[in-house]
């Protein structure tokens, strides 16, 4: 009995001496400037369950907020474990004016619920380790002017309410023709689709067999996890297109990353 109140007054010491918000917070802080030159504003929430369960390191929330910086990579990176595990019950990342790979990313948000980690190593070590997840969501906004930067050796994009015009040229290099195409946009997996061409040639309408000869050689015309700066797979689930802004929401699902890899490191 006495060995028993000794081990739960110890995890109280270890609690309120190292599992504090305040001292998660400044880890996960850690882990995010870890991958970026430096950010013109960063801010952290961490809410921890209620006692006990925050003595084995249950997090309610985390939040987490940056604004202005240049990265190739976020670190929401999982290495399955078999570990003593904490959890966040929910995290939210959210990063605006973003430079990723050289393409300007207006903002981009990440949901994950029951993020898992490694309870020792950010007690011990004062590392933050990624050890699972559940499922999640990605929102992704982005400009005409990024569209254009990643696609600017195949055609010319302009967002309008609703619909996206792609101007290019087809035939021989010496006797091509400018061709402007209307459409909209559909998500299969992490790719884009350009769908429902019409268009015109000399105020003539384009047959539908030739559009669809035309857009079969510029589709996909985005793969958007190239635009994600998280290595997590995506499934598009909804593109909202606005006069020159495009948003993208994207399902995630890394729950299925926990049966691989066990016992790496």
């Amino acid at each position: 009995m006495k060995e028993s109140l000794f081990y739960l007054a110890l995890l109280f010491l270890l609690d309120k001496a190292l599992l504090r918000p305040s001292f998660v917070e400044n880890k996960i802080r850690d882990v995010f400037l870890s991958y970026v030159g430096g950010a013109e504003e960063i801010k952290v929430d961490v809410d921890l369950a209620s006692f006990p369960q925050d003595i084995l390191g249950r997090i309610d929330s985390a939040e987490v907020k940056m604004k202005g910086f240049q990265t190739e990579t976020l670190p929401i990176k999982i290495t399955p474990k078999k570990v003593m595990a904490g959890k966040i019950k929910r995290l939210k990342f959210l990063g605006e004016d973003i430079k990723y790979k050289s393409i300007p990313i207006k903002s981009v948000s990440l949901t994950l619920s029951n993020l898992k980690f490694n309870l020792a190593r950010l007690l011990f070590s004062r590392k933050m380790q990624f050890v699972g997840a559940g499922k999640g969501e990605v929102n992704l906004m982005l400009t005409e002017e990024a569209l254009n930067e990643v696609g600017k050796e195949r055609a010319k994009i302009q967002l309008l309410d609703g619909r996206i015009k792609l101007s290019f040229r087809v035939g021989a290099p010496l006797f091509s023709f400018p061709i402007e195409i209307y459409g909209k946009l559909e998500g299969r997996g992490k790719d884009i689709y350009f769908v429902e061409p019409s268009g015109e040639f000399l105020s003539l309408p384009i047959p539908q067999s030739l559009l669809q000869l035309a857009i079969d050689k510029l589709n996909p015309i985005l793969d958007i996890s190239s635009l994600i700066p998280f290595t997590i797979p995506v499934d598009i689930k909804n593109i909202t297109i606005k006069e020159k802004e495009l948003t993208v929401t994207c399902n995630v699902d890394l729950s299925k990353l926990e049966t691989i890899g066990k016992g790496e490191r």
